[in-house]
């Protein structure tokens, strides 16, 4: 691998070298990390970008945890915003990835649970696997709004729209989403 990348290998190269990619992921990451220490220990300003929708959910696994709950997490394990959710709890939150990882939830009790969804799941995913859930725990405590984003709703809804009418889909996106 070499140290850099020009335009010229991109445009003639079939598939980076990952090496190359991660390398950069990785002084990237460290500069955003030092970036932050920066600002948060120096310049004291701090501007939090989480998203809205994301924020509530972490807001509502916080609220409900102090009231008792356990929680179902309806997400891709290894996604940057189920860590995050899941983070806000040191025990008591369950990942299910598939309809096949609800039979396989086990909660110190089921009185009190209840379910979050990754934002960026794709709808119809998230509802069978919801679906599940509620068949499993018929007492599970849903979102008061459904948490998936909206945007991300209307981009899915074009997709299958648009998707009858071409030969090919072309997504662009982070692999985690």
């Amino acid at each position: 691998a070499t140290d850099s990348v020009d335009a010229a290998q991109l445009v003639s190269a079939r598939r980076w070298d990952v090496v190359e990619v991660r390398r950069f992921m990785v002084v990237f990451g460290l500069i955003s990390t030092v970036f932050d220490l920066l600002t948060f220990f120096v310049l004291l300003r701090v501007f939090d970008a989480t998203c809205p929708l994301v924020s509530k959910v972490h807001v509502e696994v916080a609220k409900l945890a102090r009231e008792g709950y356990e929680f179902i997490m309806i997400g891709h394990k290894g996604h940057p915003e189920v860590e995050g959710t899941m983070g806000q709890l040191d025990a008591g939150i369950h990942l299910v990835e598939d309809v096949d990882d609800v039979a396989r939830v086990r909660p110190a009790q089921a009185a009190r649970l209840a379910v979050v969804t990754q934002t960026t799941l794709s709808v119809d995913d998230a509802a069978e696997i919801l679906a599940a859930v509620k068949r499993r725990f018929p007492q599970v405590r849903e979102p008061k709004q459904q948490d998936i984003c909206y945007a991300t709703q209307n981009r899915q809804d074009a997709v299958k729209v648009l998707a009858p009418a071409v030969d090919v889909v072309i997504v662009v996106g982070s692999p985690t989403s």
